[in-house]
């Protein structure tokens, strides 16, 4: 009866090693002279159609950020930045993407998070109000690097 508890363990652990090794890397660099913090959204491996919103992650001036993400590459991986102390004073772009305003978040599985202007119907009152659309701005892809790279200039 031990082993399969074992075989259990080994084949999680395994998983994970995979997980990792598929994972793509981003790396943020801040040269803005400002404090910022920064969101991502995506579609993850694991979902085709429904998208992924992640963040607040806070950078100092100078300071790098590494992620790995289990994203599709292909879709592209889209990022909103902003000054720590003004909001206004950001990176995005044109598409709208559906985070929370202040704490620590990950939003999976949201419909219609990606590229929306309005929340979804779906919404109870509360999840509306702890949750604000921010404009992203889509990161390139690096093929010399094989990673997402950003430079907040």
């Amino acid at each position: 009866m031990k082993k399969i508890p074992l075989i259990l363990v080994l084949s999680l652990f395994v998983q994970s090693l995979v997980a990792q090794n598929d994972s793509l890397a981003v790396r943020i660099y801040n040269r803005s002279g400002k404090e910022v913090f920064m969101a991502f959204a995506y579609y993850a491996k694991d979902s085709i159609t429904q998208g992924y919103t992640i963040g607040w992650y806070e950078i100092p001036h100078r300071e790098v950020l590494d992620l790995k993400l289990q994203m599709i590459k292909d879709k592209g991986l889209f990022y909103h930045a902003h000054n720590i102390l003004d909001r206004n004073d950001n990176w995005g772009g044109e598409r709208f993407f559906m985070v929370h305003p202040f704490d620590t978040f990950w939003l999976g599985n949201a419909d219609n998070a990606l590229f929306a202007y309005a929340y979804d119907e779906g919404l109870s009152k509360k999840e509306e109000q702890a949750i604000k659309a921010y404009p992203f701005r889509e990161i390139e892809f690096s093929e010399e690097e094989n990673k997402f790279m950003l430079l907040l200039k």
